[in-house]
């Protein structure tokens, strides 16, 4: 047996939650087409430029990029009109931040401050490097509260992070606020850097006015960051950059693996560079996409709140039901938005902005699922046959509930396999963490169904869970944070979600919660081993299945 044991700042470690898939979403509903505009990327794609560069250095990806990528560099450093010395490139700008948090403080001694919510790679960062994350609500507009920021400072601070235009808000404070933080921050804490994420900058509607490192005047405490992945169309290439203080910039160079950006990246990134024509093209189309977006759920009256991004937060109308029912009923349309569970906000919704067709099939299937708010929830299915079993243990439970699915046709779902599988995913020790952080803790982990009968998987986020959730060990960790209400509420609601979007025979653990309605019929009915009586619920979706054993 393996003695290998990892650090509990890793063990706790929160992983960093991404958007659905594509190829998830067509698995799972059967689409043939499906439109993703949940993970802010480009509406127009790639730059031709950019593709034909990347065919044209295909033949070279044997060969290492130069060293510290100094024609990526100089190329920034023109665009942006600063000194080149200032310009870092990095495998997207998350090394940027990996590498300055690493630069800049030490485990144990010092802290970094963040809003909440934020980009989570910020406070992921800061846990792996074993230093204090701080963290300020942002107000109830989602306005940035510098003064209360500020009250997280002290000596011990070495970082503030700043996210504008924020996600996922698109909340985009004038520059001079920016400054103004700046100043401040020197004379509180000297040796704190502030570091403005810009990686939404471009799409502002006036980005001098809003751009802190578009006005030049760049204080000696900051650190601006940007991005390909959005207004250049590079996401799936990992490319970022960064214009620092130049003494800051040397020992990021020092730090930075060697070649983290690839040969490909950089040729690709100087090619987009070079194609200004579709760079304008995608400005002009996201703001004009943004305005029709904004427009568009404001008339179906959603809350929209203002954003310089090319994503819109949103909130549904009073009464249309759960933001989550909304979202899988366009998963359903096979439309992909962002679910906020994971920053703190489950009853608000962000949606990117795609190219015209997009946009439209978007609002459409807004307004329909709005118009029938029944169809966003589980109303919509209510007559999806739903089969429950529970019974003691080793009488052949999970034999009859994957005979059963695979002669009716349904999916099979084990509820106690959920519980193992986030048991292993929360690790040792999870049932002594305050309720409000296992809470937040499971909302980084979605569970879905794929497939029919004997051959029905079940996912956890687009994972399939395989046995390693069956070894004695999980076992006995999730009997312990079986307990735990926070947990058993969180499974609760998967196991909602999936009863109210799937027909399934479903074994295990709280099967009473699986939908909104209550049982109307029941029969019982044995079990072959052991002599053992069973019990069985065939329903319309019942709110109260018989209590799990």
């Amino acid at each position: 047996m393996s003695e290998i044991s990892v650090v509990p700042r890793i063990r706790e470690l929160d992983a960093y939650a991404p958007g659905l898939s594509i190829a998830e979403i067509q698995q799972k509903y059967g689409l043939s087409r499906v439109i993703k505009m949940a993970s802010n990327e480009n509406p127009l794609g790639a730059s031709p430029l950019a593709q034909e560069a990347a065919r044209r250095h295909a033949p070279f990806l044997f060969r290492y990029p130069q060293g510290g990528n100094p024609r990526l560099a100089r190329a920034l450093a023109d665009l942006h009109a600063v000194d080149p010395r200032r310009v870092v490139v990095g495998n997207g700008s998350d090394e940027i931040i990996d590498l300055l948090i690493r630069i800049l403080a030490e485990p144990g001694r010092h802290s970094l401050a963040c809003f909440d919510p934020c980009f989570s790679i910020y406070p992921i960062q800061g846990r792996i490097s074993g230093i204090e994350v701080r963290r300020c609500p942002l107000g109830k507009d989602f306005s940035f509260d510098f003064d209360a920021l500020l009250r997280l400072v002290d000596q011990s601070t070495r970082l503030v992070f700043v996210t504008t235009p924020d996600n996922p808000s698109g909340c985009c404070p004038p520059r001079e606020a920016v400054a103004e933080l700046a100043g401040r921050l020197a004379g509180i804490a000297p040796h704190c850097l502030l570091v403005v994420d810009e990686a939404y900058m471009d799409f502002a509607e006036d980005e001098s006015g809003a751009s802190l490192l578009a006005s030049g005047a760049l204080p000696d405490n900051a650190a601006f960051l940007r991005t390909f992945s959005k207004s250049w169309g590079l996401a799936g290439l990992r490319l970022g950059y960064g214009v620092l203080p130049p003494a800051l910039a040397d020992y990021f160079w020092r730090a930075r693996l060697p070649f983290s950006v690839n040969i490909l990246a950089e040729e690709v990134g100087l090619a987009a560079l070079a194609d200004t024509a579709f760079r304008q093209a995608t400005l002009d189309a996201v703001r004009q996409g943004r305005a029709t977006l904004r427009d568009g759920l404001t008339a179906l009256g959603c809350t929209v709140w203002p954003s310089a991004a090319n994503f819109l937060l949103f909130q549904l109308p009073p009464g249309a039901g759960p933001a989550r029912n909304c979202f899988e009923a366009l998963l359903r349309r096979g439309i992909i938005i962002r679910p906020l569970s994971s920053y703190k906000l489950p009853e608000h919704l962000r949606v990117s902005v795609g190219d015209a067709a997009e946009n439209a099939a978007f609002l459409t299937a807004m307004r329909d699922i709005l118009a029938a708010p029944e169809t966003a929830g589980a109303h919509m299915n209510a007559r999806l046959p739903l089969v429950t079993l529970d019974g003691p243990a080793g009488v052949g439970k999970t034999t009859l509930a994957r005979r059963m699915a695979e002669s009716l046709g349904l999916a099979y779902l084990d509820t106690g396999a959920m519980f193992r599988c986030l048991a292993l995913k929360l690790g040792p020790g999870a049932e002594q963490l305050p309720e409000e952080e296992l809470r937040r803790r499971c909302e980084h982990w979605t569970f879905s169904i794929a497939g029919k009968g004997m051959s029905t998987a079940l996912l956890c986020n687009g994972q399939a869970v395989r046995g390693e959730v069956r070894t004695e060990e999980v076992g006995m960790l999730a009997a312990r944070i079986g307990t735990v209400p926070a947990v058993r509420e969180a499974l609760r609601q998967a196991q909602r979600a999936m009863g109210a979007h799937a027909p399934l025979v479903a074994e295990g653990r709280d099967l009473q919660v699986l939908s909104g309605r209550r049982a109307r019929s029941a029969r019982h009915a044995p079990f072959a081993r052991s002599g053992q009586p069973g019990r069985t619920r065939g329903t319309d979706h019942p709110d109260r299945a018989d209590p799990p054993a």
